[in-house]
């Protein structure tokens, strides 16, 4: 049990574990969807891994 789920109540633990599952317990799913729906392809800085800049011309 983390610190979060210390403080939340048993039903808020259920719905931790949904979201889990629904995520495949990746944090941050929202944000990082967020950040993919503002990136400009070809940009400069634009790039979602370190990879990508790497492999830029």
């Amino acid at each position: 049990m983390n610190s979060s789920e210390r403080v939340l109540g048993t039903s808020a633990r259920g719905h931790l574990f949904a979201f889990r599952q629904l995520t495949d317990g990746v944090p941050h799913v929202h944000e990082a969807d967020l950040k993919r729906r503002r990136r400009t392809n070809g940009e400069p800085g634009h790039e979602a891994t370190p990879d990508e800049s790497a492999t830029d011309p």
